[in-house]
């Protein structure tokens, strides 16, 4: 992967941090079938974080696309070290809100830096179709 869908899927996205459960938030389109309505999720949620962060005094985000991954490649998948994922439904923002979790392996507290590693690029290779780029208005 190259160009803005691979600054976007390496600097963007699927950090996994521990502050989130090592977990990422993802849109089903079973749920929001269509390009427009993901980039409508994504610009209220642009809209909700700037809101909040701009009353802490810091910049919000930026809503820039999305692209596209199938449950299965995800789950199927596994880093070096053993570690795997789950996709669970989480409507707790809505019925299309689900999340991709990082599963630690078996006696493993945390993830390494090469583990991090290992989970982009996995991460980068299940979404391979490219960024969907939108600006919010």
């Amino acid at each position: 992967m190259v160009g803005p869908a691979a600054d976007f899927v390496w600097e963007e996205v699927f950090q996994f941090s521990t502050s989130h459960g090592l977990a990422e938030s993802v849109a089903l389109r079973t749920v929001v079938p269509t390009d427009g309505e993901v980039h409508g999720l994504g610009c209220d949620k642009q809209a909700r974080d700037r809101a909040r962060d701009e009353a802490r005094g810091r910049a919000g985000p930026t809503y820039r696309g999305c692209i596209d991954a199938l449950v299965r490649a995800i789950r199927t998948r596994h880093t070096t070290n053993k570690h795997r994922f789950s996709v669970t439904h989480a409507p707790e923002e809505g019925d299309w809100h689900a999340r991709i979790t990082v599963m630690l392996a078996e006696g493993t507290a945390k993830l390494s830096k090469q583990d991090k590693q290992d989970v982009r690029e996995i991460m980068a290779q299940v979404f391979d179709g490219g960024l969907k780029g939108h600006t919010c208005p």
